[in-house]
């Protein structure tokens, strides 16, 4: 039922034989030398089944529309019909996961980036953890916080690093639109000239930077991602659609549209914002700063005045253990 069953026992065979290989000393069928085996085998499929991952966003990318980012759900049950079999969830499960764009109601397409992040792509799972496809958009992230070492940055930083840092689809250098300037430029104008890194306006920008890697942020509480058993447990519905559904479905979308593929994709762009880290007004801000440098002072002056008071005390002890005629105690601290 798995189609992807023999080259993951193939390669459990190898990180097997690797650990069985450099620990000689121990019996390759103990109980110690199988746990050391599964705890590797753990540690390290997470990054196994991402080539599952990255499998299913290539195959989508195949179908999709003009380097948007986006494949017509048409074109995604299309797939499934030729023999992708990942492609099988119903739209009402897509829609609660938050990875369908219906910005055109009569033509929803399919975001290439939630959809690969979604729940319906973990394995793995227990109470404790899921392994899930591998978000390249934190990699995109963590490269800007490195070079920015800030939680925010202005425009025309941002606008510098990111013509340089290419992806996985992206390559570089590049050049970034008026439409993105004049975004990143509206996003700063709200946070006195610079761009909170940590934000949703922001992590909308970074989609459209890069629609493949960067998933599309939703407003909280807009999308509810769950697994598909969850999802039929919560609902009573099944989160895949059977094959005549997709049939029809099919048709019905080409009857609506003809030339959808044929058309400019324009990336949904909302202007609401939420912050993940709570960031103070400017002026309070330059209150608190104040304030801190007085604080800061406060504590210099002090720990000055203690240092010297130290070292009246200590020489003052040392004048009197001079003049003291009993001879000197020994004390272990």
């Amino acid at each position: 039922m798995y189609p992807t069953w023999d080259a993951t026992s193939l390669w459990v065979r190898d990180v097997r034989q690797e650990v069985v290989t450099a620990n000689t000393a121990e019996q390759a069928t103990s109980f110690d030398m199988t746990t050391n085996v599964v705890e590797e085998i753990a540690d390290r499929y997470g990054r196994w089944q991402d080539k599952e991952c990255q499998d299913i966003k290539s195959k989508l990318m195949e179908i999709e529309v003009k380097g948007s980012g986006r494949v017509p759900i048409a074109s995604f049950y299309a797939s499934a019909l030729s023999g992708n079999w990942q492609f099988s969830e119903s739209v009402p499960y897509l829609r609660q996961l938050g990875v369908l764009d219906e910005t055109d109601p009569e033509s929803p397409s399919l975001v290439i980036a939630n959809y690969v992040n979604s729940p319906s792509n973990c394995v793995a799972s227990s109470k404790f953890y899921q392994v899930c496809c591998i978000n390249e958009c934190e990699n995109l992230f963590r490269k800007l916080e490195n070079a920015i070492a800030a939680p925010d940055a202005t425009p025309t930083r941002i606008i510098e690093l990111v013509t340089a840092l290419p992806s996985a689809t992206v390559q570089t250098p590049r050049a970034v639109s008026v439409e993105m300037t004049r975004r990143l430029d509206d996003i700063a104008a709200q946070y006195g000239g610079v761009v909170p890194l940590h934000s949703r306006l922001f992590a909308q920008w970074m989609h459209h930077a890069y629609p493949r890697e960067c998933p599309f942020p939703h407003i909280s509480g807009t999308t509810k991602p769950v697994r598909a058993k969850a999802y039929k447990e919560q609902t009573g519905e099944k989160a895949t659609m059977s094959k005549e559904a997709m049939v029809m479905h099919v048709q019905d979308a080409r009857k609506v549209r003809q030339t959808v593929l044929d058309e400019d994709v324009v990336l949904p762009w909302t202007e609401e914002d939420e912050l993940f880290v709570c960031r103070p007004e400017p002026s309070q801000s330059r209150v608190e700063s104040a304030s801190a440098v007085s604080v800061m002072k406060y504590f210099v002056f002090m720990a000055a005045l203690a240092s010297v008071a130290y070292s009246l005390v200590a020489q003052a002890g040392q004048t009197a253990r001079i003049v003291n005629v009993h001879p000197q105690q020994k004390y272990m601290v």
